[in-house]
């Protein structure tokens, strides 16, 4: 059985940093991957029809990518109309990826269509593993403005849109809680949390690759360094609760207790109540 590395997180929060250091370390990601860009210079480390088939599912639910009220209908990853989309993915995986041992998949999208993905997933010969990375909020409010004029509060509905649904439906599953942060500033560390937070060894080791680890990752990536905002929302705090919430196991290398996913849920709960959209 193949182990399946998936890569969550919000856009523009290193998801790509942290799928090219899997990819040094010997993790297959296939062929045709996304061309870099200015603002990925390095790389996304993503296959293009991952995404494309990730916005034809949203577009059959209606939505897209950068849908801050994302709320589809109940069970919806059971209905008919994304068979196609199934197959698509089943088809991916087993003509580029199925012949190793341990393949990695990213695509930000994937978010918020987890449970669409994890059932693909059971009807293929993989094993799942999580790598979830959390980067400031505010930092990808910064980064989402620039690249896509959005403005702040739409940016952190959608970090907690894609964190909510990220952290509800892996839980119970293998995963990794990671600081973007922490990758820059101390990679082979970051990489050790990894590989024992997951139970896995990756193909090549930190010794093996630190020298093109160090030469992949660098402080030129980071492009913005923001502090959280002075000026508090309602949403904004119930982001930096949750943000403060899952940078401990990020820290400690441990899992979130019962205290931490109750207050987690609590604030579903509000940002439903709130009519704030959450998967």
């Amino acid at each position: 059985m193949s182990k399946c590395i998936i890569v969550l997180g919000m856009h523009r929060s290193g998801t790509s940093a942290f799928t090219g250091v899997l990819n040094i370390l010997g993790v297959e990601l296939g062929s045709n991957l996304m061309e870099p860009t200015k603002e990925n210079p390095r790389g996304y480390f993503e296959k293009r029809a991952v995404m494309e088939i990730n916005d034809e599912i949203l577009n059959i639910l209606g939505s897209s990518w950068d849908d801050d009220f994302f709320s589809p209908d109940e069970n919806w990853w059971t209905n008919d109309s994304l068979a196609i989309s199934r197959d698509k993915i089943k088809k991916l995986v087993e003509n580029d990826l199925m012949e190793y041992e341990m393949i990695g998949i990213k695509d930000p999208r994937i978010c918020i269509l987890l449970p669409f993905w994890l059932r693909v997933i059971s009807k293929l010969n993989l094993a799942p593993y999580f790598v979830i990375v959390l980067r400031n909020p505010a930092e990808v409010a910064c980064s989402l403005r620039k690249r896509n004029g959005f403005s702040t509060e739409k940016s952190l509905r959608l970090w907690i849109t894609h964190i909510l649904s990220t952290e509800h439906h892996t839980r119970g599953l293998p995963r990794a809680f990671c600081s973007y942060d922490k990758l820059i500033s101390d990679s082979e560390k970051t990489i050790r949390h990894i590989s024992k937070s997951l139970g896995i060894s990756f193909p090549k080791t930190y010794q093996d690759t630190k020298y093109r680890i160090r030469q992949f990752i660098s402080p030129a990536l980071r492009h913005y360094e923001c502090q959280i905002p002075e000026n508090n929302t309602p949403l904004s705090e119930l982001v930096y609760e949750c943000f403060s919430l899952l940078e401990e196991p990020a820290r400690t290398g441990g899992e979130l207790n019962e205290q931490s996913l109750s207050i987690i849920d609590s604030v579903q709960k509000k940002l439903i109540a709130a009519k704030y959209s959450v998967p």
